[in-house]
């Protein structure tokens, strides 16, 4: 008797190497992945979770950066004004530290 098989199990392929294993059946659900891909495919998906997290805590750093910098900006009280020349027939707008510099501002054709 203990030589019977009972169909508790079936032979499935493996959709990523084509390697055949057996897998619990179940009508409502098969297995799609021999052990060595699934244990993979958690291997993939906890470094795309690291990644993100890590994306996510950079991105807050960045913007925890960029808010320090206006504010420092606010505190150095830099020009707000700005300065208007007329070269070789283009308006050039300077503003800011740069004010004077016809390199760094906005040019505007006259």
């Amino acid at each position: 008797m203990g030589d019977q098989q009972t169909g508790k199990f079936r032979m499935v392929e493996c959709k990523d190497c084509g390697a055949e294993f057996s897998a619990r059946y179940n009508k409502h659900h098969t297995a799609l992945f021999c052990p060595e891909c699934i244990k993979e495919h958690r291997r993939e998906r906890g470094r795309r979770h690291m990644a993100r997290k890590q994306s996510q805590t950079a991105h807050k750093a960045m913007l925890a950066r960029l808010a320090a910098r206006d504010a420092e900006y606010e505190r150095g009280g830099h020009a707000a004004e700005s300065r208007v020349t007329v070269r070789d027939g283009l308006r050039v707008e300077t503003r800011g530290r740069v004010c004077g510099s016809p390199v760094g501002g906005r040019r505007v054709e006259v």
